[in-house]
C-alpha cells in the first residue's frame, strides 16, 4: 500500500522561484532515492505539496520537512493509503496554476479544512505533461 500526505505550509521571508527551484531539484534526487513522489506548488507565500510512497519513508520525510525553516505552519490536512500512486511518474513534479494560485491561499489560510475540502484541491493537482518542468 502506498501512503500519500497533502500538506500545506506558509513560506518563510524570502523565499522566492530560485529557492523552490533548488528544493525541487534536491527534492527529486532525495525522493529518487527513497521511492518518494509527489507534488509541489508554491503560490508566492505558501506551498502546497504532496508525498506518496512507503509510510516509513514518508513519516521520515515529513519530520525532516516539518523542521525546515523555508517554511513555517506546516499543516497536514489529508492522509491516505491507496494500492497506486497517483504522481508515480514525478520522484517531484512542480505545478504553477495561476488560475489556482488564488484556492491555495484560502486552503492555505483557513482555519478549519475539511476532508472533502481538501480532496476537492487534490482533484486540481492531477499529473499532467506539463508537470515537473520548473
Amino acid at each position: 500500500m502506498i501512503h500519500q500526505v497533502f500538506y500545506v505550509s506558509q513560506a518563510s521571508a524570502g523565499v522566492n522561484l530560485q529557492l523552490v527551484q533548488a528544493i525541487l531539484a534536491q527534492s527529486r534526487v532525495n525522493n529518487w532515492r527513497r521511492d518518494v513522489t509527489g507534488l509541489l506548488m508554491f503560490s508566492g507565500r505558501h506551498f502546497a505539496q504532496v508525498l506518496e510512497g512507503r509510510p516509513d519513508e514518508v513519516a521520515g520525510l515529513l519530520k525532516t520537512i516539518g523542521s525546515d525553516r523555508r517554511h513555517q505552519q506546516v499543516r497536514c490536512l489529508l492522509e491516505s493509503t491507496s494500492p497506486s500512486r497517483r504522481y508515480g511518474d514525478w520522484s517531484m513534479g512542480y505545478l504553477h496554476n495561476s488560475l489556482v494560485v488564488d484556492q491555495l491561499e484560502q486552503l492555505a489560510t483557513q482555519a478549519d479544512v475539511s476532508a472533502d475540502e481538501a480532496s476537492r484541491f487534490l482533484e486540481i493537482l492531477h499529473p499532467d505533461t506539463v508537470m515537473g518542468g520548473l
